[in-house]
């Protein structure tokens, strides 16, 4: 089991690497959504997240237990790690947002890398730069254990891993926003 200790330093190290800083997530809804009117959908229509009617492929819409894609909050707990249940439980409180934004995005090659980042930082139990770096301590030549992960996710992107600092669209960005909410919400229940 990787101690909860080392899966955040290897999250915040992620922090770090990209120089991500502690900008929260919005809101988030498809980019078709209908927020201003909350009217029905008519007959035909795609199913528009945010418009207050459960529609087909939707699970809620609107309610406190409704996430931002319209999916209901249980399905954070199906995303586990080697976390402890209590972590994993105030991460699901306090953090769903977050963690629906990496791993239960619309985009479902983004939310692949993401949950593969948070993975191996909690498999391999890297801390600090040690995830993507390694034993390289200017990063020139970077051997770390997620190295793979985190460069696939930047590929993935159309980026690269240090411009992904400030690309919403890369995986490694959704991931130090998971970690970053993780250690002030539930610094206690995760031992950090």
């Amino acid at each position: 089991m990787v101690p909860v200790r080392s899966l955040v330093l290897t999250l915040l190290a992620l922090a770090h690497l990209t120089g991500c800083g502690r900008v929260g997530f919005a809101r988030q809804t498809p980019a078709d959504a209908d927020l201003g009117d909350n009217d029905a959908a008519t007959p035909g229509d795609a199913p528009r997240c945010g418009n207050g009617v459960v529609e087909s492929g939707e699970q809620c819409d609107g309610t406190v237990d409704c996430d931002p894609y319209c999916h209901t909050r249980d399905r954070c707990l199906q995303f586990r790690t080697s976390l402890p249940a209590e972590c994993d439980a105030c991460r699901c409180r306090y953090c769903a947002t977050e963690l629906d934004a990496c791993v239960y995005s619309p985009d479902p090659t983004l939310s692949s890398h993401c949950g593969k980042v948070v993975q191996c930082a909690a498999s391999a139990g890297c801390s600090s730069t040690d995830c993507y770096c390694g034993t390289d301590p200017n990063c020139d030549a970077p051997n770390g254990p997620c190295r793979t992960e985190i460069e696939r996710a930047a590929a993935a992107a159309r980026t690269t891993v240090p411009m992904c600092r400030t690309d919403p669209n890369c995986a490694t960005y959704r991931s130090t926003r998971l970690a970053d909410c993780v250690r002030r919400a539930c610094g206690t229940q995760c031992g950090i």
